[in-house]
């Protein structure tokens, strides 16, 4: 931590409400929160529509990599900071990899047209609801003191989502290579490596949602 960190800490509590770093980051999980929004729906509609929900998506991910672009600069010139340098990075960081990995999805389901299983609704569902606790999560960083105990129930709750999508993600590889769910039964090879490269993104997904939780969990026991 350098000097300028250190004297960052000390003035955290008067700085983090009016902090445009942080503003930056609730904009950038914001967006990145519409964007899961728009990947459930696309996963749910008819797949004629997903061209379209899918261009949302690029356009919602190039604005989040322009706020990054934005949040990074103000974070490397600010002299005073509300949270440490490596740390604020680190979350612009995820949450943009969120945002990213979001709009590979997107294409893939787009032009594969790979029907929606029922463990990708499952995985996607989860998705929606851990980048909108992202989104509420970055918003009550602003506050860590005032929001302490509903920065770790918000914390658990992206934990508790996650682990569905892990559960998505575990059923539909045993639907595939489990000899006892397998048997007398006959798969597509070609659709078979679709759902197992978009199960395995959604899963990517979720888990990086789950490392934006930690993040915040780690700059929440150095500040308060």
């Amino acid at each position: 931590m350098t000097f300028r960190d250190i004297i960052s800490k000390i003035f955290t509590p008067l700085r983090q409400s009016a902090s445009p770093s942080l503003i930056k980051l609730i904009e950038h999980t914001n967006i990145v929160a519409e964007a899961g929004e728009i990947l459930h729906h696309l996963l749910t509609s008819d797949p004629s529509d997903r061209e379209i929900l899918h261009d949302k998506i690029v356009f919602l991910e190039k604005k989040a990599d322009d706020i990054q672009r934005e949040g990074v600069d103000i974070i490397y010139n600010a002299f005073f900071l509300p949270i440490d340098r490596s740390m604020l990075l680190r979350a612009f960081e995820i949450s943009d990899d969120i945002a990213d990995v979001i709009r590979k999805t997107s294409y893939e389901l787009t032009k594969s047209q790979q029907p929606a299983t029922e463990y990708n609704l499952i995985a996607a569902l989860a998705i929606k609801d851990e980048t909108k606790l992202m989104a509420q999560l970055a918003t009550l960083m602003s506050s860590m003191e005032k929001n302490r105990s509903e920065i770790r129930k918000t914390i658990s709750q992206i934990h508790y989502h996650e682990k569905e999508a892990d559960r998505a993600y575990r059923d539909t590889f045993e639907a595939h290579f489990d000899p006892a769910k397998i048997s007398g039964t006959s798969q597509n090879a070609i659709s078979v490596m679709l759902d197992m490269r978009i199960t395995e993104k959604l899963e990517a997904i979720a888990d990086k949602c789950e490392d934006f939780a930690h993040e915040c969990a780690r700059i929440l026991s150095d500040y308060v």
